[in-house]
């Protein structure tokens, strides 16, 4: 059967993986370690999606060797421990196993280094559905989802751009779908919020993975 995409590309933290208590926590050793003061660890749900280091810069307004300190503290917490506190949405395998029956290619595009995005995925039990991962770099380089995207093309030879797709649940996913000139499907169960999503015209916004199959089926 035909559809109108072949490959589906998606985003991993708040569109596979609810990873926000291992992220959440790991920010909070690194702000404790550097004496930064938040609101509380729910508060530090900014930091799942965008790049960590330029989001820790942000947060703190601190300059870049500051963004790149912080990051390597997080990992301390995050490498050992944070990785694993996490979850797949519900019916999120059973979305990727009907793809891949359907007759699609299915990858995955993050902005968390391609290392420890490969492990929340095998602890999961999603990585086997996934024909190849795409992520950062460990030195804190292609972290722009674009960047991620067009690595992701070169390394498993997707010669038609157009065919493709990608599902985020964050402004991010969908602003660097739009910079290689392909649609983009935002997802409303993850954490980014709807009105940012909708200012940004995906394709569409889908309320679960139920709802994201049947649409890309059609």
């Amino acid at each position: 059967m035909l559809h109108r995409f072949e490959n589906v590309i998606f985003d991993l933290d708040g569109t596979l993986v609810d990873t926000s208590e291992g992220i959440t926590k790991s920010v909070a050793y690194s702000l404790d370690r550097h004496g930064i003061p938040y609101l509380s660890v729910e508060s530090l749900k900014c930091f799942i999606g965008p790049p960590l280091k330029e989001q820790f810069m942000a947060f703190c307004n601190k300059d870049g060797d500051f963004g790149t300190d912080c990051v390597k503290v997080y990992r301390e917490y995050y490498s050992t421990r944070g990785i694993y506190e996490c979850k797949a949405y519900e019916n999120v395998e059973k979305l990727l196993s009907d793809l891949k029956n359907s007759g699609f290619h299915v990858y995955v595009a993050t902005s968390k280094p391609e290392k420890f995005a490969k492990i929340v995925l095998e602890h999961t039990g999603l990585l086997k559905y996934f024909d190849d991962v795409a992520g950062a770099n460990m030195d804190n380089t292609r972290t722009d989802k674009a960047e991620v995207l067009s690595y992701l093309f070169d390394k498993a030879g997707i010669k038609d751009k157009e065919k493709s797709v990608m599902v985020g649940d964050c402004p991010h996913d969908v602003v660097g779908a739009k910079k290689h000139v392909i649609n983009a499907i935002a997802v409303s169960y993850g954490f980014g919020a709807l009105k940012d999503l909708e200012e940004l015209e995906p394709l569409c916004i889908c309320k679960n993975p139920d709802e994201l199959f049947e649409f890309l089926v059609k």
